[in-house]
């Protein structure tokens, strides 16, 4: 039997974020700039992101200059993690 992997061309609001790696309100906020791709409608009320047009976005995104913090033993709110000896 011949297995059939089909790529979606459309994504959900919800999924769209995800794939690109932005909570839904970060990418709400860039689409209403004008900073992100628009959506467009599928039926009377249903919309979505072309998948195409979300990677050509994240194509676009500049490479991080930033390097990563280093590991000083301490988690959130300056309370040592478990394992490891403060």
């Amino acid at each position: 039997m011949t297995t059939i992997h089909i790529t979606p061309a459309v994504l959900e609001p919800a999924a769209a974020a995800q794939y690109v790696g932005l909570s839904t309100s970060t990418m709400e906020r860039e689409e209403r700039s004008g900073n992100f791709p628009r959506r467009v409608l599928l039926s009377g009320r249903r919309t979505g992101f072309r998948v195409r047009e979300l990677q050509a976005w994240v194509d676009s995104r500049p490479a991080a200059d930033l390097a990563p913090p280093k590991n000083c033993g301490v988690g959130r709110a300056g309370r040592a993690r478990e394992g490891v000896a403060a």
